[in-house]
């Protein structure tokens, strides 16, 4: 229980058992210092046509005339992926017996992902590998590059990785890349077997020199076969369902053929360099970007693995819904997916495991967790004692947001204190306004009260039944009504604070009518005889004097508590008790620490922007995202985290559903529910309870890659 709900709930117990309390990597995009000079003044000629020649003319007619409402906007999108696989057998799309279906699957998904977050531009383009011929001896001299001819033969490889050239994995140490998700693995490789890294260079650009572990650059071939959509089985109707149940996107025949001519044309450039290296093991990230990879891999009896590399749930379709796939499992999908922990593995048996022994689930860890600690960039001493100042420290891990969100500056400038306490003075107020009104009509009631021998009452009864009744409990609920409608905001009835201050409400209740009932007891001893002179003086003399008494008992109680108030507003955790650090996505910008987050207590900096992440979270208290996968990451080190949806957007939500149903995950319903929650939960206590993040000894789990092991 909280200190806020402790006192206000339980006054005697806060005053004897005051609770005490007191007691932060993204990865870097490398930017190229610079393109090559040498760029031709037009592309090669070479370079597929396949782009249509113009867009069309119009939106296409299946357009829904009303905009789907915000918070079901991704609903919207998805649903038209998931509807089309439903609508035929999506199975029977092949190239021989090469299902097509997943190349097809991803391709229809990246555009209506375009089309969700509002480009002009929801055509769909796959991605093409492909350098003009031109530059090659260029990019050969300059940066090492090999053609798959060049590549050096290998007859007994162990494990070769395929990184991506200028990715958002990559991280700078020491002026060096360092592949986050892929070199701690590949220094364990190295360390019980041979291994190679490569990278395809899949488009103009510089490629920089400065790796911990350098990759082969590989020069994809210009020339490539055609002609494969010749070979594509599919019945002509099949435009007419696309057209159909893809309203948001064009996708006809030139987007089709383009798809399978280019994953057909992929394949044949993975397939060329495993002939020449030979590997058992291949590992990627990313595998909707590896499917050509993975089924050149399956032809030649090379296994294949998908590292994860970030959230495997929620609201994507990547890694869940494939309720279509074959008994057999797909060529193009690797045959392992390697998740971090339990969390993603509970999931992707679900959704994939389950379905096929063809494709399984193994918990390989992430020890890039750990790894950075021990050689990545570290907080600087001022940032850590900045840090030593506040109470706690919370971390926002920026998504793709272009201005920084309007929520999380109302959480910075929010002035929890100042409104608690004035709650405070309120509640006492009205509680002195109540007891003061409640005896003021019971010593009316004893003025008007005359005695009627002919319709005698006690006196006792009738206090009871008029004061009682009418000034206790009238003013209760007068009270209560007071409370809920003026001071505590009536539609978040689950917040500690309400529930506390209804437990406060319930003591002072109690106190009014102990007061009543021994006012009652002092005028009971009083029998009013007719006539009897000296008694009814006797009452006049008690009325006021029990009235007095009852205001020095209500001082007391209000002097005794004071302390206590203030001593709750110093422990509470308000604005000026926080330290919010800023870091920003790794394909965004930095925030500006101008206006409202120009403040001593907001840092933004590139040090945050830069410095290893586990370095951050091991010092922090709160993290908050709209959706990252910062918060496993986070949790791991016991961190507490917030999920602050994006608009009206669920993704967030859906991400981690089942943590934030349970209560593992706080949904950030606004500046007052989030302090609410911190004020009530005890972060001194840093336990992971997502378990999505496992320590694993990466040496065994290659091991068991390597010689047919059974892979846990």
């Amino acid at each position: 229980m909280s200190k806020v709900s402790k006192l206000l709930k339980h006054p005697g117990l806060f005053f004897q058992d005051a609770l005490k309390k007191r007691k932060k990597n993204a990865p870097m995009n490398v930017k190229p210092a610079q393109k090559p000079a040498q760029k031709p003044a037009q592309k090669s000629a070479q370079k597929p046509a396949q782009k249509p020649a113009q867009k069309p003319a119009q939106k296409p007619a299946q357009k829904p005339a009303q905009k789907p409402a915000q918070k079901q906007q991704i609903d919207y999108y998805r649903n038209q992926l998931l509807d089309l696989k439903n609508s035929f057998p999506v199975n029977s799309l092949k190239i021989r017996d090469e299902h097509l279906w997943p190349a097809i699957r991803f391709s229809i998904w990246r555009g209506l992902r375009v089309a969700w977050e509002g480009k002009k531009n929801n055509t769909l383009i796959p991605l093409k590998i492909h350098v003009p011929h031109e530059w090659h001896e260029t990019y050969k001299s300059e940066f090492k590059c090999q053609s798959i001819e060049d590549l050096q033969a290998q007859e007994n490889l162990d494990f070769l990785f395929f990184t991506n050239l200028r990715g958002v994995e990559q991280v700078v140490i020491d002026s060096k890349i360092y592949n986050r998700f892929t070199d701690p693995v590949y220094e364990q490789a190295v360390k019980i077997g041979s291994a190679i890294k490569v990278e395809i260079v899949k488009g103009t650009g510089f490629i920089d020199k400065g790796y911990h572990y350098p990759p082969i650059h590989i020069l994809p071939p210009v020339l490539r076969k055609v002609g494969y959509f010749n070979l594509f089985k599919h019945k002509e109707s099949i435009h007419n369902i696309f057209r159909n149940k893809l309203p948001s996107i064009r996708y006809e025949n030139k987007q089709l053929n383009e798809v399978v001519e280019w994953y057909m044309h992929e394949r044949d450039i993975y397939k060329s360099i495993l002939l020449k290296l030979k590997p058992k093991v291949v590992f990627f990230i990313g595998f909707e970007f590896h499917l050509a990879l993975s089924s050149a891999a399956k032809e030649l009896g090379i296994k294949s693995v998908d590292l994860q590399h970030g959230l495997q749930t929620g609201w994507g379709p990547l890694y869940k819904w494939w309720e279509e796939m074959p008994p057999n499992g797909y060529d193009a999908l690797p045959d392992f997916f390697w998740v971090w922990g339990n969390r993603d593995k509970q999931h992707l048996e679900n959704e994939i495991g389950n379905k096929t022994n063809k494709h399984k689930i193994i918990v390989g860890g992430y020890p890039w967790m750990k790894q950075q600690l021990k050689f990545g960039k570290k907080l600087s001493t001022n940032t850590l004692s900045s840090i030593s100042k506040y109470k706690i420290a919370v971390l926002i891990s920026m998504q793709h947001q272009n201005l920084f969100p309007q929520n999380f500056l109302e959480l910075i400038n929010y002035d929890y204190k100042t409104i608690v306490l004035n709650t405070i003075n309120v509640f006492l107020e009205t509680i002195y306004n109540t007891i003061h009104k409640s005896m003021h009509e019971i010593e009316k009631l004893m003025i008007d009260y005359s005695y009627n021998k002919n319709n005698h009452i006690d006196l006792k009864i009738l206090l009871k039944k008029r004061a009682l009744e009418k000034a206790v409990s009238n003013h209760q609920n007068r009270l209560i009504s007071e409370i809920n409608n003026s001071v505590l905001n009536k539609n978040n009835n689950s917040d500690c604070l309400s529930a506390a201050y209804s437990g406060l409400i319930d003591d002072a209740i109690s106190m009014v009518k102990e007061i009543c009932a021994e006012y009652i007891c002092i005028i009971a001893e009083v029998t009013p005889i007719e006539g009897n002179k000296e008694n009814l003086n006797i009452v006049d003399k008690i009325v006021p004097s029990a009235f007095n008494n009852i205001l020095t008992i209500y001082d007391t109680f209000r002097k005794t508590t004071i302390d206590s108030w203030n001593n709750l507003i110093n422990d509470t955790i308000g604005k000026d008790d926080v330290l919010w650090l800023l870091r920003k996505h790794p394909k965004g910008k930095s925030v500006k620490k101008i206006g409202a987050l120009n403040k001593a207590n907001v840092m933004i900096s590139k040090e945050i922007d830069t410095v290893a992440l586990s370095n951050i979270l091991k010092k922090i208290d709160i993290h908050i995202t709209s959706s990252s996968t910062v918060i496993i990451e986070a949790d791991y080190y016991g961190v507490k985290n917030f999920i602050e949806n994006e608009g009206d957007e669920l993704t967030g939500y859906e991400n981690y559903k089942d943590e934030v149903d349970d209560g593992r995950v706080f949904m950030l319903n606004g500046p007052k529910s989030f302090y609410d929650t911190i004020n009530s939960i005890d972060l001194t206590i840093k336990i992971s309870c997502i378990d999505a993040i496992k320590d694993v000894d990466t040496a065994d789990v290659l091991n068991n890659l390597r010689y047919d092991n059974e892979v846990g």
